[in-house]
């Protein structure tokens, strides 16, 4: 599954990170992270960056020790679920008509974000169902 080392892809910066150094800070409400309509990113677990860096082997284990067998098949079910949304197509890149599911992850996304920008609606109000 995967697992945030650091507070980075939310759109924070703790330490070690120092601002202004090769990373924006944009805030939880804006994070660096894709597909938030697709992938509940919330549920991922997160360990320390400094503590990964202290120790990357000892902080790995207590986290694999504490975290619940349930929640990880929830969370490989998310992933398996989204997995088309990463994939732009198969086969010759010029050639193909099978096409993955990123475009339409894509729009979905700018969609929300043109919605939400208009109307201030929260995104939980247009969320897809994942099938």
């Amino acid at each position: 599954i995967p697992i945030f080392i650091g507070s980075r892809l939310r759109g924070l910066c703790e330490p070690p990170c120092k601002k202004g150094f090769g990373w924006d800070i944009s805030g939880p409400e804006n994070p660096h992270l894709p597909f938030g309509d697709y992938i509940p990113w919330d549920e991922f677990p997160e360990v320390s960056e400094q503590g990964f860096l202290d120790d990357g082997a000892s902080t790995l284990n207590e986290l694999f020790h504490r975290f619940p067998l349930s929640k990880n098949e929830a969370i490989r079910s998310i992933m398996n679920q989204a997995q088309p949304g990463w994939i732009y197509g198969w086969g010759d890149p010029v050639t193909s008509n099978d096409f993955g599911d990123v475009h339409k992850y894509l729009w979905d996304t700018f969609q929300r974000l043109l919605f939400n920008e208009t109307s201030q609606s929260s995104k939980f109000d247009i969320l897809p169902v994942l099938s």
